[in-house]
């Protein structure tokens, strides 16, 4: 018996060690789990933090590029009519340009100089460019004259809301120039009877 008890003293020994022993495992997985969490956590941390650095500041559209890209919308406008007219009237449009250069139109309603990025802008002035030349073939396949956009005079940094208003305060200025030309062409042939 006291064999026995001497080995059941034995077995418990053992089982109460091993007990510690798990214990004493556990809890350092549970450490190395947290560690390695940490880890984890500080190397997503500085990976967002290198991105952030490394990204570019935004760069919004340049003065040449909204330029051109309100030349562009203008001659898109001044023509659009005479191109969906003669689409409407049977002339094949096999690119369907009429319809991109109404969807251009419509860009330009709601297109803000103050949003756009430039990389964007040079897409979009991409496309404008394309749809123009393709709608003024198109004018010129059908035999009629197409209407001669010039180029503004002077850039305006007042950063127009859109691309429309801009072409508004354009058409604005040009009408203004010709009403000042035909006064002064009136004064002239005044003076000219009177002498």
């Amino acid at each position: 018996m006291k064999a026995s008890k001497g080995l059941v003293l034995t077995v418990l020994t053992g089982v109460a060690v091993a007990g510690v022993v798990l214990l004493a495992v556990a809890c350092s997985s549970g450490k190395t789990d947290k560690k390695a969490e940490t880890t984890a956590a500080t190397q997503a941390v500085q990976e967002t933090e290198a991105t952030i650095e490394g990204t570019e500041a935004l760069e919004y559209v340049t003065d040449e590029n909204w330029e051109a890209m309100v030349h562009t919308y203008r001659i898109i406008v001044d023509n659009y009519e005479k191109a969906k007219g003669l689409v409407t009237s049977g002339q094949a449009d096999p690119s369907n340009i009429v319809q991109r250069a109404n969807e251009i139109v419509e860009f330009g309603k709601i297109c803000e100089r103050d949003n756009l990025l430039n990389q964007k802008a040079e897409e979009v002035l991409a496309d404008m460019i394309d749809t123009a030349d393709g709608m003024l073939k198109l004018i010129k396949a059908g035999g009629r004259e197409i209407v001669e956009t010039p180029v503004a005079n002077e850039t305006s940094q007042d950063g127009q809301e859109s691309l429309e208003s801009q072409e508004d305060q354009d058409g604005a200025e040009t009408a203004g120039e010709e009403a000042d030309d035909s006064g002064t062409v009136e004064a002239d042939s005044a003076e000219n009877t009177n002498g």
